[in-house]
């Protein structure tokens, strides 16, 4: 995950990312840009099989974009939005703001011919 936290929200958000790891079992690793919240958290899947680390981190994924949004965060700082943080980030910017990025993205590519599929396709956005 990378999620971007105030400054001041920071140690918050990582004492609730360490009770997440404790309560789901793994190991959670975590590093950032403090000076602007941006933090970079890591599950480690500790040998489980895929689908059981899969379900685990979707646990966590849900409870700390939450918490990121009950701190005022959001839910990506530097890399974007991919596949796994599209529901995400419809949640945190709501259905407005989702349809107009929407938008932005059929005037500069009307035909939608870069990155086809990705989160600002006009078929993603409905």
């Amino acid at each position: 995950m990378d999620v971007v936290v105030p400054v001041d929200k920071i140690p918050a958000f990582l004492l609730y990312i360490r009770s997440l790891g404790e309560e789901t079992g793994l190991t959670i690793r975590n590093f950032g840009h403090a000076g602007d919240g941006n933090l970079h958290i890591y599950c480690c899947s500790n040998d489980l099989e895929v689908d059981e680390f899969k379900r685990r981190t979707k646990i966590i994924m849900d409870k700390a974009y939450a918490k990121c949004a009950e701190l005022e965060g959001q839910v990506s700082g530097e890399h974007a939005i991919g596949h796994a943080k599209m529901q995400y980030l419809r949640e945190s910017v709501g259905d407005d703001v989702f349809g107009l990025m929407g938008e932005i993205k059929r005037v500069f590519d009307p035909n939608y011919i870069l990155n086809p599929g990705k989160v600002c396709d006009a078929s993603l956005v409905q």
